[in-house]
């Protein structure tokens, strides 16, 4: 989880889904971000744009500990925060999803 806000302030369009990852500590700039994981992805919600879907990425089943993130903590925060409807898809929903954006 990471970027340069720079470049994520002005992307063209803006994103109408969000796919987000939630994994371990933020990079900002290029250097660690000082702060909680939903810290981060709020302000990086804000810089694109605040789309109105974000789905978390990066929650599947690991070969290392910790086997899974749990996005339910970030997901609780930042509910509250921002008017976005969060959810999780596995694999296959998500490929399929961007078939469906592809096709159009």
């Amino acid at each position: 989880m990471g970027g340069y806000q720079g470049i994520f302030e002005h992307l063209e369009p803006q994103p109408d889904v969000a796919t987000l990852a939630i994994a371990g500590r933020a990079n900002l700039n290029g250097r660690p971000f000082d702060g909680f994981a939903a810290d981060y992805a709020e302000k990086l919600v804000k810089w694109i744009g605040m789309p109105p879907k974000i789905i978390w990425c990066l929650h599947d089943e690991g070969a290392l500990n910790p086997k899974f993130i749990d996005t339910k903590a970030a997901t609780r925060v930042l509910t509250r925060r921002l008017p976005a409807k969060f959810g999780t898809w596995g694999i296959i929903k998500f490929i399929k999803f961007l078939e469906s954006r592809h096709s159009n």
